[in-house]
């Protein structure tokens, strides 16, 4: 895949990036740098920077339950809309028949009006099939 393209959606999670994490992390491991940056995080760790990177490292949890919460909310609201949205269809069209079926019908003749109106205004060309 290429940089200038937009990403496609992999469904849940990422596998792309998940590939390219991983192997960034096995090329590192191979590296032999690995022992010289622990022993650079552990001097890091016992340096006046500890506080800094332990609220950067809070700051990056909450961010992550953050977002876990509010994906969650935002589910869980979009689910009660969707029943919401079915006991009124449901309600009005047990209330009005007649005028949901008529509606229904109304809906179906203009979608078919457009869809026939589409293909008749396209130009016979000979030796041309239109699908």
């Amino acid at each position: 895949m290429d940089n200038t393209s937009s990403p496609r959606n992999e469904g849940e999670g990422n596998r792309t990036a998940a590939r390219a994490y991983n192997e960034a992390q096995h090329r590192f491991a191979e590296s032999g740098n690995v022992e010289q940056k622990a022993r650079e995080a552990a001097r890091a760790m016992n340096s006046p920077e500890r506080a800094e990177l332990e609220s950067a490292e809070a700051i990056g949890r909450q961010h992550a339950a953050d977002g876990e919460a509010g994906t969650a909310q935002l589910a869980q609201r979009a689910r009660q809309q969707a029943v919401n949205a079915g006991d009124y269809l449901a309600r009005n069209v047990n209330d009005y028949p007649l005028q949901a079926v008529l509606v229904a019908g109304l809906i179906g003749y203009g979608l078919g009006f457009l869809i026939h109106s589409r293909w008749s205004s396209r130009v016979e060309e000979p030796g041309r099939v239109w699908c």
